[in-house]
């Protein structure tokens, strides 16, 4: 902020004349130094309306949290976020938006360098917390837009089958039935948790992914959600339950699995990584782009596509052959570019 010249005291002016208060005596104009004044005020004034009290980080946070766009996540997100804003808001909160810039974003994601998952997650809601401020024209940019992640592969990747096969050597019976549902279902980890046997008379499987996605309902007749739902046993309104007949919840789901995972002597494989392999799967089988959204309840034709980026596209290949096989049901019809003559 630039200093403040002294404005000429003991004048006062009366229309273009300048006069001392006491004697008052003309005194001589001083266009100079009153011009800048003006000018130094009005920068002072166009700063001070950048700087607008309460448009603090802290401030943010809280307005982002009530905004429609996040009460519209699923629970789980909402936790995970606010998890993630209070650790920003503990270390930049008091400092005003405006004066955000991207190292100081840098600095933060690097004191969590040892724990790289943890520093991605900060930058993710800080970019979310600057989208809302740009929404609310609190700020001309993102800062964090432009911060490069630790972890820049596939942060969920898909399950091999010798992983899948040495987890389900050395796990826990009830462990192991809820890996294969993981699977089988293909759900987010809190929508697993919560599924309910069906009724008699359904012969679906059926679970509301999210607050505005559409119902998804599962056949029962599916080989592996049939083969899984045979396996559980039926102790509980909840069909996936702990040793001690009691539902899942997410941490203690996800954290079992990576614990016995390092027992089979694999890392970086994760629960919500086994919706990834059925997608992958999918991909590889013939499904249909369209087919998988209806499986999975996606939303969005880019978000079913990231659950098949890692498919075999030899499988693929071989897959789309095969179909072309049935359709022309073993008739093959030579490809011209011109019309055939009848």
């Amino acid at each position: 902020m630039p200093d403040m010249p002294k404005k000429p005291k003991n004048i006062k002016k009366e229309g273009s004349y300048r006069y001392h208060r006491i004697t008052r005596e003309p005194l001589p104009g001083d266009d100079d130094l009153e011009a800048q004044y003006r000018r130094a005020y009005e920068i002072n004034q166009e700063l001070e309306q950048e700087k607008v009290p309460g448009r603090t980080v802290r401030a943010l946070i809280g307005a982002w949290q009530a905004s429609p766009e996040f009460s519209e996540l699923a629970n789980s997100t909402q936790i995970d976020y606010r998890r993630h804003a209070s650790i920003i808001g503990l270390l930049i909160g008091d400092r005003l938006v405006t004066e955000i810039k991207r190292p100081a974003l840098v600095v933060l994601r690097n004191k969590y360098a040892k724990t790289p998952r943890k520093a991605d997650k900060i930058i993710t809601v800080a970019s979310l917390l600057f989208n809302h401020a740009l929404d609310l024209e609190w700020v001309e940019y993102n800062p964090a837009r432009d911060v490069a992640k630790y972890n820049k592969s596939k942060p969920y990747p898909s399950w091999p089958p010798h992983v899948l096969k040495d987890f389900l050597e050395v796990a826990p019976e009830r462990l192991c039935i809820a890996v294969e549902g993981l699977y089988a279902i293909g759900s987010r980890v809190h929508e697993f948790v919560a599924h309910t046997w069906p009724s008699q008379n359904d012969q679906k499987l059926r679970y509301q992914p999210g607050k505005r996605g559409k119902e998804v309902a599962l056949p029962l007749d599916d080989e592996h959600v049939a083969a899984v739902l045979e396996k559980a046993p039926k102790v509980s309104t909840v069909i996936f339950t702990t040793a001690q007949n009691k539902p899942w919840t997410v941490s203690n789901l996800q954290h079992s699995i990576t614990r016995w995972l390092k027992k089979a002597g694999y890392t970086g494989y994760s629960a919500h990584g086994l919706r990834h392999t059925r997608g992958d799967h999918f991909a590889e089988d013939g499904v249909t782009t369209r087919e998988s959204m209806s499986w999975f309840g996606h939303r969005t034709e880019r978000m079913a596509l990231h659950y098949s980026e890692n498919a075999d596209r030899e499988a693929m290949a071989e897959s789309v052959s095969r179909k072309s096989r049935r359709r022309d049901s073993g008739k093959v019809v030579p490809f011209s570019g011109t019309k055939q003559k009848q």
